[in-house]
């Protein structure tokens, strides 16, 4: 991939898909759609369990786990969930990123069966 970095080091193949994605609305406006969608859902199941996740407009989400990051990070690891790297200060939030719902499934089932998810 080095014969398409730029002096700028911008890969220019990235570039070239950056513009298509930004020339296709109908595409752009699909995964908006499916984003925000995702996200709701996200939030549904949250405040299910009487959580508060952070508003959010990307395709990730803040949630404090009113536990350390760092521990709750490595009891999702135990199920084979992966959820983002602590970002201090705020050492009891976890990054989740939105995925297929099976994965969304996965990560509530794996929620529901860490030792403080009820508290």
């Amino acid at each position: 991939m080095r014969k398409f970095v730029t002096e700028d080091n911008i890969n220019a193949v990235v570039t070239q898909a950056a513009m298509a994605a930004l020339n296709d609305s109908d595409g752009l406006n699909e995964s908006i759609e499916r984003n925000t969608d995702d996200r709701q859902e996200f939030f549904n199941q949250a405040l299910a369990r009487m959580l508060k996740p952070v508003d959010s407009h990307t395709n990730f989400v803040m949630m404090n786990v009113f536990h350390p990051a760092s521990e709750a990070i490595k009891l999702f690891r135990k199920s084979s969930i992966l959820i983002g790297r602590p970002f201090p200060p705020l050492d009891t939030y976890i990054r989740v990123s939105l995925g297929l719902p099976d994965e969304m499934h996965a990560f509530w089932q794996a929620w529901d069966g860490l030792p403080y998810s009820k508290t």
